[in-house]
């Protein structure tokens, strides 16, 4: 039985930070988010379509691509400390110079599948790449209840994603690579085994194969150096089992052509972190007011909106995506002795005070903050205490290193 897409099978989740939004570095040294990353993807393409009618006809007369949306979220237990910088600090904090967010993403997600027994193909890998992803919202959690690691959470809002389906030969064998439309003869595509082993640079030659001299046993980077109007297809040059297509303009209602997955070159993957992760569990929460937080915490969660606004333009096929305000808050959930009452003071007072999250590698403080949102006082048979959820808004976060939580 062939082993299907899922959350078991072996998956490399990996981003990079681009100096140029939307540009994925040349020689890109990729990342890990952490040992454990609990989800990714949510991501479904959402090109907009519009189904065009006229009057005079109840049918449906054909459809139009519009921009394209592209979202895809991000879940993992925090291991790397946020400075010099865990991915999810390109969501909290924000440039003095411009106000914009440190940095963009690229992202680049592999699955791989075993062939079934007795296929004529071997292996499959389906890879998501996205490029120009910015964090809409974050949030970093702990809930001592549950005893797993603190949760980081991140929703990008990206420029474009794309995904490709590669065949994978397994022997060693060449490559032949043609395009489906005569016009494409000036671009260049460059084909790379993993972690560019060996490579491979074809000039496109229309419709006429061009037939490679260099054998690989498996393809993971394709990348052309210019949109084409037909379809680039990658075949093996025995047999032409086809290895991975991509699209071109003519096949997007003429807009725009993709590029495939950018070029490894001497670039790195960054191998697995193997140290500890942070628990909520024996963290230290204070508040320096008046009135401090309640005797008893029970979980806390530091959370980020960006509020990206995203427009579609003429010149492309992406959205332009900027940044907004920088909405930052925690919520808690707690209960003491008088918890209801100092809490309902504190947002009369509307009193300004930092709240500090001291963790083992060191403190995230929340400046600033206001309780904007007190936990309802409410009396209910049987419960042995009264839990609130409060949430306090804040100005901005900062982190220091070597806290002694």
């Amino acid at each position: 039985m062939a082993q299907l897409e899922s959350g078991i099978a072996p998956l490399r989740v990996i981003f990079v930070r681009e100096t140029t939004r939307g540009v994925t570095p040349d020689d890109p040294n990729w990342l890990l988010y952490s040992d454990e990353v609990s989800n990714i993807g949510n991501w479904s393409a959402n090109t907009n379509l519009a189904a065009r009618t006229k009057v005079g006809d109840p049918n449906v007369q054909g459809f139009s691509i519009g921009a394209e949306d592209h979202e895809l979220t991000v879940a993992y237990m925090l291991q790397k400390w946020l400075t010099p910088r865990d991915a999810i600090m390109d969501a909290f904090e924000r440039l003095n110079s411009n106000g914009c967010l440190p940095s963009s993403h690229s992202v680049w997600i592999r699955q791989s599948l075993p062939s079934s027994a007795g296929a004529s193909t071997g292996p499959l890998r389906i890879h998501t790449y996205g490029r120009g992803g910015i964090f809409d919202t974050a949030s970093m959690s702990g809930d001592p209840s549950n005893s797993e690691p603190i949760l980081v959470e991140g929703s990008y809002r990206f420029e474009k994603i794309r995904s490709y389906a590669v065949s994978i030969r397994g022997v060693l064998d060449t490559l032949t690579v043609v395009s489906t439309n005569p016009n494409d003869t000036t671009q260049t595509l460059v084909v790379e085994a993993e972690a560019a082993v060996v490579s491979e640079t074809f000039v496109l030659n229309g419709t006429t194969p061009v037939v490679g001299a260099v054998s690989f046993a498996n393809i993971d980077t394709f990348a052309l150096d210019l949109e084409c109007e037909g379809d680039i297809i990658i075949t093996y040059t025995v047999g032409l089992e086809e290895a991975v297509r991509i699209l071109g303009s003519a096949n997007q209602q003429d807009i725009e052509g993709d590029l495939g997955i950018p070029s490894f070159g001497a670039g790195s993957f960054e191998a697995p972190l193997n140290t500890p992760f942070e628990h909520v569990l024996g963290d230290v929460v204070v508040r320096s007011s008046d009135s401090e937080l309640d005797a008893n915490l029970m979980t806390i969660a530091f959370n980020v909106a960006n509020n990206i606004q995203v427009d579609p333009i003429v010149t492309q096929k992406g959205k332009v995506l900027s940044e907004g305000n920088s909405d930052v808050t925690a919520n808690v959930t707690v209960f003491s002795e008088q918890g209801s009452h100092d809490a309902i003071i504190e947002h009369l007072k509307a009193n300004a005070a930092n709240l500090d999250w001291d963790l083992t590698q060191g403190n995230i403080v929340l400046s600033g903050s206001v309780l904007t949102s007190v936990g309802a006082r409410t009396y209910e048979k049987g419960a042995a205490t009264m839990r609130r959820d409060n949430i306090f808004t804040g100005l901005s976060f900062a982190v220091t290193e070597e806290g002694g939580g």
